[in-house]
């Protein structure tokens, strides 16, 4: 049996963002590193709430959480609630038990906001 496959399975945030018509930004906050599993006092970066837009109900409104290590959360402050946004440098992994991996975890380096007309 090969191991250690999942390491070479790529999640493709971009296309998987844009099938589901982009994403609405809802709240930001500190993002706080931990520490062999504990929570520290140091910030990294933010992470941000935004909802998927969805295609025909599925997955529609769904929350996501993207983290972003080197934007501190001030640069969102100017970022108004269900406002589009569009990552820059995303990746994503997928995680969860066993064959069932339907947990995504977001990462990005950066971020545009987009107009309500240029979703």
């Amino acid at each position: 049996m090969l191991k250690d496959l999942n390491k070479y399975n790529q999640f493709q945030v971009d296309k998987f963002l844009q099938d589901f018509g982009g994403i609405i930004f809802l709240n930001a906050e500190e993002n706080y590193l931990y520490i062999d599993g504990k929570k520290s006092e140091t910030v990294q970066g933010s992470k941000v709430e935004v909802i998927l837009r969805g295609s025909e109900g599925v997955n529609e409104f769904e929350k996501l959480s993207i983290k972003f290590e080197s934007i501190p959360v001030s640069e969102f402050e100017k970022v108004k609630k269900m406002t589009p946004i569009k990552l820059q440098g995303a990746t994503g992994t997928l995680w969860g038990n066993g064959a069932f991996k339907n947990n995504l975890s977001i990462k990005a380096e950066g971020f545009t906001v987009l107009s309500k007309d240029n979703q």
